[in-house]
């Protein structure tokens, strides 16, 4: 239950006034408007309702509205509450929200609102933040006062439905940079693999001719002794090799694996590759040429397998450099990506704070439109949907489906209601709106009705645009929105279901 309720025939100074009791008996205080009245009604299901809200309820078929169950008049118990035994409950000063500590009895918290209390409250004529009275000199003179934090604020309230727009926009355009990073990023797999396996089948052949250099010079070592110190040479050349080609697998694998992460990276390791891979040709051409001096060995076929795989080293250096552009137009798209994500972070925090005073468009969706149509064709069927806020204002949306010279039509209307900031609204209720009847699939086929004028709902009996009294008014708007059959067949029922909803609209 909140803490935060309203006195009725009191008190003239406290009564209507939002009243945050520590420590009142819930039978005390209405269910349904949270008034604390000198009477109520304790219905068989333990609910409490005041006097208003049960004629309300007795008109209405002697059903509990919080949980639909059925009561008898008998059964239900009158529970007076006199102004002694308020005494003795504890309340919060009216100004709580503002700073005020004290809590006491309602005489005590009354007198001391009157007299003593010091955190009264205006609103800056400048900036239009709530600041204390005995603070207001200060907050002018010290240069605390924002004076263009209001119009911002009006103008994000105005420009809210554009502001949702370009996010949805932005988003878009975010995920789809985002898929040409990944696709690109994938376009490497290939290459690094093909040039992997290349460096494997090298590896293998290095391998192979090594042995055969290694039988050779054995064969050889009796004949020719000056061959042998060649040969030694050889070996020792053959093991820096290998050693050269594991490294280079070594960078290959490591460039694989950081490609992604940084470009100067992949450049390093494309270049130290390429180098080693030089000093492979190197080394082998002066073997080759030792070896050809003394005529016992050709290494022809190795070296032309290390020069190949020297162009494929170059061509790669060739292929990263040539990527260096799209690496950094990547970079580019990150950063840009981080601009937006910070940008729609701002964006929601506005949003936020524009929603704690309600929404300018609510759209509503009822369930069971079949068994709805079928009970408006014996009598008037009416569905009222959950309480929204509207532009502040605490409202809902009444629907019906009724039967007029064998016609079925129907009907749509707003509804406003008791709210907790009904005491801080202007009444009575006077902001242009158009009713309207979502197709699911086709924004262009909306079914709407504007409520511009505002004459004849204010000459209304009912006062439907002034403050609630009860807990709804009767609502206002469009008895014959369309026909129920023109409902049914341009498909606006998907899954036995119907949206409508409400929106400001100009006086234009």
């Amino acid at each position: 239950m909140p803490s935060e309720m309203y006195l009725s025939g009191f008190s003239e100074t406290l009564d209507w006034r939002p009243v945050e009791f520590v420590d009142i008996p819930p039978v005390r205080v209405c269910c349904l408007c949270d008034v604390i009245p000198n009477a109520t009604y304790l219905l068989e299901c333990s609910h409490t309702l005041c006097g208003l809200c049960y004629e309300g309820v007795l008109h209405g078929g002697k059903r509990c509205p919080i949980d639909g169950r059925h009561f008898e008049e008998d059964c239900v118990a009158k529970l007076t509450f006199l102004q002694r035994q308020l005494e003795m409950c504890n309340v919060r000063c009216v100004n709580a929200k503002d700073g005020c500590d004290v809590v006491g009895t309602v005489e005590k918290v009354k007198s001391h609102f009157l007299n003593d209390c010091t955190f009264h409250a205006v609103a800056c004529k400048g900036c239009k933040s709530r600041v204390l009275r005995r603070d207001i000199v200060k907050h002018y003179t010290e240069d605390q006062c924002q004076r263009g934090c209001s119009a911002e604020a009006g103008s994000f309230q105005d420009d809210l439905s554009e502001v949702e727009r370009k996010t949805y926009i932005s988003v878009g355009k975010m995920r789809q940079k985002l898929s040409e990073i990944e696709n690109r990023m994938n376009d490497y797999g290939p290459v690094l693999n093909g040039l992997r396996e290349h460096l494997e089948r090298v590896e293998a052949n290095v391998g192979n001719i090594a042995s055969g250099l290694h039988e050779q010079v054995s064969a050889h070592e009796q004949v020719y002794g000056n061959v042998i110190n060649t040969g030694k040479a050889l070996e020792l050349s053959v093991e820096d090799m290998r050693q050269n080609i594991s490294a280079v697998k070594e960078d290959i694998r490591g460039f694989s694996s950081n490609v992604v992460e940084t470009k100067d990276g992949m450049a390093t390791n494309a270049q130290e590759v390429n180098r080693r891979l030089q000093c492979i040709v190197d080394e082998v051409a002066d073997v080759a040429r030792k070896l050809t001096l003394s005529g016992q060995v050709n290494l022809v076929n190795i070296k032309d397998e290390l020069d190949a795989l020297l162009h494929h080293s170059k061509e790669m250096v060739k292929f990263m450099n040539g990527e260096e552009n799209e690496i950094k137009s990547i970079g580019k798209v990150i950063t840009d990506v981080s601009q937006k994500v910070k940008c729609l972070e701002e964006g929601m925090s506005n949003l936020y704070r524009a929603c704690l005073y309600g929404s300018t468009e609510t759209i509503c969706n009822f369930q069971g439109f079949s068994e709805f149509r079928k009970e408006g064709e014996g009598k008037v069927a009416r569905r009222y949907l959950d309480v929204f806020i509207f532009c502040g204002y605490s409202a809902q949306l009444e629907v019906y489906i009724q039967k007029k010279d064998n016609v079925l039509y129907f009907g749509l209307f707003l509804r406003l209601c008791q709210g907790p900031r009904d005491s801080l609204l202007k009444w009575p209720f006077m902001i242009p709106y158009t009713l309207i009847l979502v197709h699911p699939t086709d924004a262009k086929k909306n079914v709407e009705f504007s409520i511009t004028t505002f004459d004849t709902p204010l000459q209304n009996k009912d006062n439907v645009l002034h403050r609630p009294t009860t807990a709804e008014n009767t609502g206002w708007g469009a008895p014959k929105l369309c026909k129920v059959e023109d409902l049914e067949v341009g498909g606006f029922v998907l899954k036995d279901s119907v949206c409508v909803g409400v929106k400001v609209c100009s006086k234009s």
